[in-house]
């Protein structure tokens, strides 16, 4: 099981999934509008929760691009991650258990 989570001053500071995925298999682009969630925010926060797996072991997340629609013009947001997530570091990420 896997979900895309939300989180910001629109959501009352509440992590808010957006899109859940369970037994399915992706292979191409998956879009998923966030706007009602991001728009206007300054302390937008999104995450990939990977839960319940057994014999799974792991979920594949590639090439994460957050898009802003600027008129007729999509301008990707820089930088996409502040702990270093596309350049390997990892000393700001944080670990929670069970």
């Amino acid at each position: 099981k896997g979900d895309v989570d939300v989180r910001s001053t629109a959501t009352g500071g509440s992590w808010v999934t957006v899109e859940s995925f369970s037994g399915q298999v992706y292979d191409g682009p998956v879009e998923i509008d966030i706007s009602s969630w991001a728009v206007g925010q300054s302390d937008l926060q999104l995450r990939f929760h990977y839960y319940d797996a057994r014999f799974e072991w792991w979920w594949g997340v590639d090439d994460v691009l957050l898009v802003a629609n600027n008129g007729f013009v999509c301008e990707p947001f820089v930088p996409i991650f502040a702990d270093s997530f596309e350049w390997e570091g990892t000393s700001r990420w944080l670990s929670t258990s069970p």
